[in-house]
C-alpha cells in the first residue's frame, strides 16, 4: 500500500472517530435544558415529597476537609434544602477505605449547618456517577430528584440518571473552574465517552460482579437496603405515606447496622 493511500486512510479514519465523538458528545448533552440557572428558578412545588437533592461526592482531604469542589456543591443542597425547593439530602460517595469517607465528611458538613441528621441519607458506595445514579433508583427507591454539582459535571450526570430512568434536573454550584482546572473539562471528555459506553452498550464491569450476587463490602455502612426496609412497628406502611422506618444493613461478622430515619415512601418502597 502505497503512502499516499495510508495517508487518505488515515484522514478518513480521524474524520470518522470525530463524527463518532461529536455524536456522543450531542446525545450526552441532550438533557442540557435540565439544568437551572439558579435555586430560585427551579420549580418542585408539585413534586411528590419528599423531593430529595442528590450530592455527587468530590476529593476529601485527609482531616475530613471537604475540597473546594465538594464543599461548593454541598453548600449549593444546603441553599436547597433552606429554600425548601428539596426535603432531603442524599450524598453519595467513595467509602472503600475505613479512612476515607466522602458522604461521611459530607454529612458531618450538613449537620454542622444545621441540617437535621434524620433528613440526610447517606449512600457509602457511590463511588461513580453511573453508581450513585443507579443506586438512587434500586436502593433508595428514586424516581425523581434534583442532582447538585458543577456545570461541567452536570450534562453527564443527567444523561446518566434520565437514562436510567430517574427524572433529574440539575442545579449547579458557583464556583467557577479557572484555568487551573482544566484537568477537569479533559477529565470529563473521556468521562462522557465512558458515560455513553455505559448506558448504551455495557454498565461497569464492578456493577456486573455484584449483581451476580457479590455484595461489596462497603454496603454495610449504607443506612438501608431498599428491600430490607421494616418499620419499627411492624410492616411498612403505604408506599404514599411517611412515616419513620428503621433500616437495617448485615455486617460480615452477623450482625446488623441499625439506622431511624424519617422519610416518605417515594425513597423506601
Amino acid at each position: 500500500m502505497t503512502l499516499s493511500r495510508l495517508t487518505v486512510l488515515f484522514f478518513v479514519l480521524m474524520i470518522g472517530v470525530a463524527v463518532a465523538l461529536s455524536t456522543i458528545r450531542r446525545e450526552i448533552h441532550r438533557f442540557d435544558s435540565r439544568i437551572v440557572a439558579s435555586v430560585d428558578d427551579l420549580e418542585t412545588g408539585e413534586w411528590e415529597r419528599p423531593r430529595t437533592a442528590i450530592v455527587f461526592g468530590a476529593s476529601v482531604l485527609g482531616n475530613r476537609t471537604l475540597s473546594p469542589i465538594l464543599a461548593d456543591r454541598v453548600e449549593r443542597a444546603i441553599d436547597l434544602y433552606r429554600a425548601r425547593k428539596v426535603d432531603r439530602i442524599l450524598v453519595s460517595g467513595d467509602n472503600r477505605h475505613p479512612t476515607y469517607n466522602e458522604p461521611g465528611a459530607m454529612y458531618d458538613y450538613l449537620v454542622a449547618r444545621m441540617v437535621p441528621p434524620d433528613h440526610i441519607i447517606v449512600d457509602s458506595s457511590g463511588r461513580s456517577t453511573y453508581e450513585t445514579c443507579l443506586r438512587a433508583r434500586d436502593v433508595f427507591g428514586l424516581r425523581q430528584a434534583v442532582l447538585v454539582s458543577q456545570g461541567f459535571h452536570l450534562p453527564r450526570a443527567l444523561f446518566i440518571a434520565n437514562e436510567l430512568g430517574v427524572s433529574a434536573v440539575g442545579v449547579a454550584g458557583e464556583l467557577q473552574l479557572g484555568s487551573s482546572f482544566g484537568y477537569q473539562n479533559i477529565r470529563e471528555v473521556v468521562a462522557e465517552f465512558k458515560a455513553w459506553f455505559n448506558i448504551r452498550i455495557s454498565p461497569p464491569a464492578e456493577l456486573k460482579s455484584q449483581a451476580r450476587g457479590s455484595i461489596a463490602p462497603e454496603d454495610v455502612l449504607l443506612p438501608f437496603r431498599r428491600w430490607e426496609a421494616t418499620s419499627e412497628d411492624g410492616p411498612l406502611l403505604s408506599s404514599s405515606t411517611p412515616h419513620r422506618v428503621l433500616y437495617r444493613a448485615s455486617r460480615p461478622d452477623g450482625a446488623s447496622n441499625s439506622t431511624a430515619a424519617s422519610l416518605g415512601g417515594g425513597l423506601c418502597r
